[in-house]
């Protein structure tokens, strides 16, 4: 963990110490003051003689003001043009580079102190080149949450732009909060966004802006898995006394006998001890780049918080970036084989549901983590996937219509008219799905 603050010791998060703020990770450069009134007198002396509709225009006063420095303006001059056009290449380009020199400004102190009230005493606040954490857990655990979060930013946005997307750079610092009790999070859960989450590790709230994660090994698998160890000890504990005793009597025999039984057992108990740590790790890592990839969707330009969506489009981009290994690249223009071999195994079975009802189902009942519900979440991403390999012009096309819906879709029947006008005869890329995914 890396110097937080002046202190040896990370501050308790309190809207009256928002002096002191724990950093995890690689602190923001912020933006400097305007160190030249007269460059900014002239900036807005310029912009006035500029046309609305001169987006070019824009885009070299744009480069004006980097000369100048100033980078804020800059950055409103881009974005103002492709508000206007999303597909100026110039604007795009010229915003991507300001972005990678300039990065984020430090956060206001009333963004802090607003987000600082919403937490009791106990949390700690963390700010990154991208987010911002509020966190109960151990500073360890969150530094590695905090790193992954940063990693999916830099996969998102590059596995985005390499596919014909146009990923749109933060405009300020997402927010995430990490709870080490599994029954804060719940609550939290229901207090804040409504949700009766018992067996997600994590969701993004569309409602706040804000991915929320707990620390899966504090979870109510926890108990079960605790019970498990308990009775492989006392296991363990008996067949050591046992052996022991019968080498006491020299009844080698027995003693022997004992004493392969309780190496089987030690066995057992490291091995089980060893398969919970991982599998407990692997999803919560799936989790959290799945919902990272959720947020950043939806601050990225590529979904549009207040519109709605079908569920295939929503689920299916976020699956195509889970991963359990983020020590290689992941993404969009790699298979999800976890969410693949469940496609490719319900297909086989005749289990899933039609595509017609798919296309434009908008969300899925929240019953629990049933079988029914794995197997939709799969032929989602299939869906995606496939449309992202095979069809992707279509799919950048489909995207567009959805974040330019007006009004705000409200008749499921309106995804399958845009899906049909879009990638035809739905009967048809049913066919070539399941061709594809045979190959």
């Amino acid at each position: 963990m890396p110097n937080a603050s002046p202190h040896n010791t990370k501050p308790r998060l309190s809207p009256t110490r928002l002096a002191i703020v724990a950093v995890i990770g690689i602190i923001a450069i912020a933006d400097p003051a305007h160190a030249n009134p007269e460059a900014l007198a002239e900036y807005r002396q310029r912009l006035r003689q500029i046309p609305n509709n001169d987006l070019d225009g824009r885009v070299n006063l744009g480069r004006w003001c980097e000369q100048q420095g100033l980078s804020r303006e800059a950055d409103v001059l881009y974005r103002l043009v492709l508000r206007s056009d999303p597909n100026h290449r110039q604007a795009y380009d010229q915003l991507l580079a300001l972005v990678q020199r300039a990065k984020l400004p430090a956060e206001s102190p009333h963004r802090m102190d607003a987000l600082a009230r919403k937490f009791p005493d106990g949390f700690y606040l963390a700010q990154t080149d991208h987010y911002l954490i509020v966190y109960d857990t151990s500073h360890f655990w969150a530094d590695l949450r905090t790193k992954m979060l940063q990693q999916v930013h830099e996969q998102f946005y590059q596995q985005m732009r390499r596919a014909g997307f146009r990923p749109m750079p933060l405009e300020r610092r997402l927010v995430c909060v990490l709870f080490n009790d599994h029954a804060d999070y719940t609550n939290h859960a229901l207090q804040n966004d409504g949700k009766q989450i018992t067996w997600a590790d994590g969701y993004f709230s569309v409602r706040h802006n804000q991915a929320v994660f707990y620390n899966s090994h504090t979870g109510p698998d926890q108990n079960a898995h605790r019970n498990r160890m308990d009775q492989l000890q006392n296991k363990i504990d008996g067949l050591r006394l046992r052996a022991k005793d019968a080498a006491d009597r020299q009844d080698q025999q027995t003693a022997r006998r004992l004493k392969s039984q309780l190496a089987r057992a030690e066995r057992e108990i490291k091995h089980s001890r060893r398969h919970y740590l991982r599998q407990t790790g692997l999803s919560n890592i799936a989790t959290a780049i799945h919902e990272a990839a959720h947020q950043l969707a939806f601050n990225s330009g590529i979904q549009k918080r207040g519109l709605s969506y079908p569920f295939w489009f929503t689920e299916g981009l976020a699956m195509a970036f889970e991963t359990t290994n983020t020590s290689i690249s992941y993404g969009p223009l790699h298979a999800n084989r976890h969410r693949r071999d469940r496609f490719l195994k319900a297909q086989a079975a005749g289990h899933l549901i039609p595509l017609t009802k798919l296309i434009k189902t908008r969300s899925l009942a929240n019953d629990a983590k049933s079988d029914r519900v794995e197997i939709t979440y799969a032929q989602a991403w299939a869906l995606w996937h496939f449309l992202f390999k095979e069809r992707r012009e279509q799919l950048r096309e489909f995207t567009h219509k959805l974040n330019t819906q007006f009004p705000v879709v409200q008749d499921e029947q309106k995804f399958e008219q845009m899906f049909i006008e879009t990638f035809g005869a739905i009967n048809a890329v049913d066919r070539q799905m399941r061709a594809y995914y045979r190959k």
